[in-house]
């Protein structure tokens, strides 16, 4: 469905389908820029494009799932029962949604962990790989404008996510998984493909943005 409004998305086929919302915020990003390319006015700008994948539900095009087939995964090394080092169930509801959403997809498995957790991996990677295409369309727009070379772009999320270690899946989580996010800043003078080995915050966007 399209958010609040409950209304149907179609989905029939990769070719007999509605937008999904990743890429109507996309088309949006890119009719913007050609409007604020037509635009007499000088002003700096500032434009937030928000995408929702690889969010839940786990939901992108066909073709996107069959770049990862299920054969060719390789979940990560995992501990048996790696919870038991903490005092998360002593100190935490059990039905908390990492707990009981790791419960309900084994569940829907027969319990069979490495596939179920696979089947959430082939699902994660395709809505990412899909939600790279949009902001690939977006950035290519960008390229192709007058605002190319005078633009800082900065790519970031909110939260990472638990990938079934000690026994979550979810956000929200005490543990360093959750809070892994990608920040990517691109300036007009930034040398390419520099990265730094410290701990970033998000704080750090208001500090790059400044110092430019």
């Amino acid at each position: 469905v399209y958010g609040w409004s409950n209304k149907p998305m179609k989905y029939i086929t990769d070719d007999n389908r509605d937008l999904t919302q990743d890429e109507l915020h996309a088309n949006w990003a890119i009719k913007k820029i050609k409007q604020l390319e037509k635009d007499t006015i000088q002003k700096p700008f500032f434009m937030g494009v928000g995408f929702i994948r690889p969010h839940t539900p786990m939901h992108a095009p066909d073709k996107y799932f069959d770049l990862f087939p299920l054969d060719s995964l390789q979940l990560d090394t995992w501990k048996l029962k790696d919870e038991e080092d903490t005092f998360w169930d002593e100190n935490f509801d059990k039905d908390l949604k990492g707990k009981r959403y790791y419960r309900t997809l084994l569940a829907s498995y027969n319990g069979d962990r490495e596939l179920a957790l696979k089947h959430f991996l082939q699902a994660y990677l395709a809505c990412v790989a899909f939600v790279d295409e949009q902001v690939g369309k977006v950035v290519d727009a960008l390229n192709a404008s007058k605002f190319k070379d005078n633009t800082i772009i900065v790519f970031t999320s909110d939260h990472g996510w638990q990938m079934g270690e000690k026994s979550y899946l979810f956000k929200n989580s005490v543990w360093e998984e959750t809070t892994r996010i990608p920040l990517i800043i691109k300036t007009p003078n930034t040398q390419k493909g520099t990265k730094i080995a410290h701990p970033v915050s998000l704080i750090d966007i208001f500090l790059q943005c400044y110092l430019n």
